[in-house]
């Protein structure tokens, strides 16, 4: 089946760091953009490259508006991004989706472990959100989130009261080059995962990054005896 084309306009950019910027979109012509938590948009950018096809996790959940936000971070060669943080309000962009097999499972009661780095925390914000939003059971949500300064950490206020009003929410931002004034959880993502699910309980994992990361991610819970089945992925390069 041919996938359809649909435009997208630029509603909306908001300032999230000194290099990541949060970019909301409509979509003419349609009341409400379904989609699930989880998936992506592939756009056609207008660019001078080989490919001009770039693809971008949903970071915000299912509303029932017409309305998607993507964070992206601005890649200092990378044409894509140059093109999108140069764009303004009412820009239309042509695009396909939503994409990808990157979603919540029938049943989420159980301790579910959200872990992503730079943006690829966008599919796990989105899944989160739905959940609460959606109050969908679960036993408890851990999201370790790993970044190199702490200027770096995205969505932090979100997150932070989230973990302030809910007791069975557990935000874990770890920086791998921590300043000296950082009193937070240190290192890489992959310390903390080990450490909170060491006992092997009854887990899930949603994993969104780099594509080494998740990797060793996979084989570090497969480590600790947990099977394919219960580590949900996506990676990029």
């Amino acid at each position: 089946m041919a996938r359809e084309w649909k435009t997208a306009v630029l509603s909306r950019v908001e300032q999230e760091t000194a290099g990541t910027k949060r970019f909301y979109f409509k979509v003419p012509g349609e009341p409400v953009f379904d989609f699930a938590p989880g998936q992506f948009v592939t756009f056609d950018l207008p660019i001078e490259a080989k490919v001009r096809l770039r693809s971008y996790s949903i970071a915000s959940s299912p509303a029932g508006t017409n309305e998607f936000e993507l964070i992206i971070v601005k890649v200092e060669d990378g044409k894509g991004t140059h093109y999108l943080f140069s764009e303004v309000i009412g820009t239309e962009f042509q695009f396909i989706g939503p994409l990808g097999k990157f979603v919540l499972p029938e049943n989420t009661n159980t301790d579910l472990c959200f872990i992503g780095t730079g943006t690829g925390i966008a599919p796990l914000r989105s899944m989160i959100r739905f959940i609460m939003e959606k109050n969908l059971p679960y036993n408890s949500i851990t999201l370790i989130f790993g970044s190199r300064f702490e200027a770096d950490i995205l969505y932090r206020k979100e997150f932070d009261a989230l973990a302030s009003a809910n007791s069975k929410f557990k935000f874990i931002p770890t920086l791998s080059r921590a300043g000296h004034d950082w009193n937070g959880p240190k290192g890489y993502v992959h310390d903390h995962y080990k450490h909170h699910f060491a006992d092997g309980r009854d887990a899930q994992f949603f994993i969104c990054g780099l594509n080494h990361m998740v990797s060793q991610c996979r084989e570090n819970l497969a480590a600790l005896g947990y099977s394919k089945e219960h580590i949900h992925f996506e990676k990029y390069d």
